[in-house]
């Protein structure tokens, strides 16, 4: 079974969104405790959702 290029970049972003917006809540709950670096951290993974990953949507998957 062979899943598409397209299913395999959404499921990227959707996970990096997910995983970006909860460290960036995590990080506005715990504020008061210092908390900017998870917020930072948040940011990069919703920043670099946008870009098109290139492991193993070539024909080849080497690591």
């Amino acid at each position: 079974m062979q899943v598409s290029e397209r299913s395999i970049i959404w499921f990227n972003r959707i996970l990096r969104w997910v995983l970006g917006g909860f460290f960036i809540a995590m990080g506005i709950i715990y504020a008061g405790e210092g908390a900017w670096p998870i917020i930072f951290i948040g940011a990069v993974l919703i920043g670099t959702s946008f870009l098109r990953p290139r492991r193993c949507l070539d024909d080849e998957c080497s690591i």
